[in-house]
C-alpha cells in the first residue's frame, strides 16, 4: 500500500489467461498482534480445511527478510467471495534462515511444505544457485493453532548409519536424536539452545535444522560449526548420488 502497509490482492482466474482484479483481500491492519513488522508479505500461501484456514506469510520489512508466520482464522463467504477472519498469528520457525516456504496438498494430514534456507553472505560471483531448501515439513492446523513438524516421510526415508553417542562438533551430513536427559546446542556466534527429549537435529554442511517434539522447528545457516552436548545419539546420513533416467 502507499503508506507501507502490506496487503494481499484478490483476483479471479477462472480462465488462467484472463485474470480479473476483485480488490484488496487483506492488509496488515486486519491482523491481530504478533505478526511482526512488514511492508511486504512475500509468497503468501493459503491452506484451507473446511471453514478454517492458515495464511502463511514471509515478512519483508525495509529490505530485510524476517520471520515466516501463519495467520489462522475462519474462512467465510462474503457475497460469493472468500474472506479470512484472522484470529491468531504464530511464528512457524524459531530460527533465522527459513523464508518463502511453499505448500501443497498431497492426500495426507496437513500440508506438505518446503522452505528456502537463505544465504545472505553468498559470493556475488556465484550465479548458479541462491541458498538451498529445507527438509520437507508438514503444516498442521488445529483450530487456531498452526505449527510445522518434520514430514514423517523424511524421518522414515533417510538412510542412516549406526547410531552412537555423538557429543561434540557437528559436521558433514548427520542426524542427532536427543534422549531423556536432554541436550544443548552451542555456537560461537548464535549462542546456546537447549534441546528437550525427543528433539531431532539434522546437519548438512552449514545448515542446521532442529525439530522439537512440542514446539516450532528452527532453521540456521552459518559457516562456523555447531557443537552438541548431553544425552544424544548421532547417526551419519548416507547420501546417495543423484542418478538420471534421461
Amino acid at each position: 500500500m502507499d503508506d507501507g502497509t502490506p496487503a494481499i490482492l484478490l483476483f479471479s482466474c477462472d480462465d488462467i489467461e484472463d485474470w480479473e482484479y476483485l480488490g484488496v483481500w487483506l492488509t496488515g491492519a486486519d491482523l491481530p498482534p504478533g505478526a511482526g513488522p512488514a511492508d511486504v508479505w512475500e509468497c503468501p500461501q493459503l491452506a484451507v480445511a473446511g471453514d478454517r484456514a492458515a495464511l502463511v506469510l514471509s515478512l519483508h520489512d525495509g529490505g530485510v527478510l524476517g520471520d515466516v508466520v501463519a495467520c489462522t482464522g475462519r474462512l467465510v463467504d462474503d457475497g460469493g467471495l472468500p474472506r479470512l477472519e484472522p484470529e491468531q498469528v504464530t511464528v512457524l520457525d524459531a530460527g533465522e534462515a527459513l523464508y518463502a516456504p511453499q505448500l501443497a496438498e498431497d492426500g495426507r494430514p496437513g500440508w506438505w511444505l518446503m522452505g528456502w534456507v537463505r544465504e545472505l553472505d553468498q559470493d556475488a560471483a556465484v550465479k548458479d544457485h541462491a541458498g538451498c531448501m529445507t527438509l520437507p515439513r508438514r503444516l498442521l492446523l488445529d483450530g487456531a493453532d498452526a505449527r510445522l513438524t518434520l514430514d514423517p516421510a523424511v524421518a522414515d526415508g533417510l538412510e542412516l548409519g549406526p547410531p552412537a553417542p555423538g557429543e561434540g562438533r557437528l559436521h558433514g551430513a548427520a542426524s542427532v536424536l536427543v534422549g531423556p536427559g536432554g541436550a544443548e546446542l552451542g555456537h560461537a556466534e548464535l549462542g546456546r539452545h537447549p534441546l528437550s527429549a525427543g528433539t531431532r537435529v539434522f546437519v548438512d554442511g552449514d545448515v542446521l535444522e532442529v525439530y522439537p517434539p512440542d514446539s516450532a522447528p528452527s532453521t540456521f545457516r552459518h559457516e562456523l560449526p555447531w557443537s552438541v552436548h548431553g544425552d544424544v545419539l548421532s547417526s551419519p546420513v548416507r547420501l546417495r548420488p543423484r542418478t538420471s533416467t534421461c
